[in-house]
């Protein structure tokens, strides 16, 4: 375990271990973090941010946003709550927060995205522990996608 003087010490560490396993990183301008970076690894993209009203966590996150035909997906399908709640049993497995933004239209409830977060803090963080939960977050949104294609495909959604 690392124990860290400040929260530079903390960004610069956790920069430097996305850099040893090959992930494009970016700092982004942010006014509520100290530091954000960004991740790319693939066609995904995860932030990792250290809020200015945290002294001792970073947090992990990243959101799928769908279009509007995606949206559609769940509109019409007959097994939307169920899709919910397996997307739901996903994250809590994880360990990870799901925050899913509704949209309403003419009483039907369809998806503009879903993020999914992960909070991490300074005294029990170690390489393990971070890229365990960024693996996390990368793994759910994979089994997100999966499954929005399947649904795509198929029209309902799979047990």
């Amino acid at each position: 375990m690392v124990v860290f003087k400040s929260k530079q010490d903390a960004a610069d560490l956790v920069e430097k271990w996305l850099k040893e396993e090959e992930y494009e990183v970016s700092l982004v301008p942010d006014e509520s973090t100290d530091y954000n970076f960004m991740i790319v690894k693939g066609y995904m993209v995860l932030n990792v941010g250290f809020h200015k009203r945290s002294s001792d966590s970073l947090i992990v996150g990243g959101k799928i946003r769908f279009n509007p035909e995606e949206q559609s997906i769940i509109k019409y399908i007959t097994t939307k709550l169920e899709l919910l709640y397996d997307i739901e049993i996903i994250c809590a497995q994880l360990n990870l927060e799901l925050v899913t933004t509704p949209v309403k239209e003419n009483e039907e409830y369809s998806l503009e995205d879903i993020r999914l977060f992960k909070t991490l803090y300074f005294d029990g963080l170690t390489k393990q522990s971070f890229f365990d939960s960024l693996i996390g977050i990368f793994h759910c949104f994979r089994l997100i996608v999966a499954k929005f294609d399947i649904i795509a495909r198929t029209g309902t959604a799979p047990a």
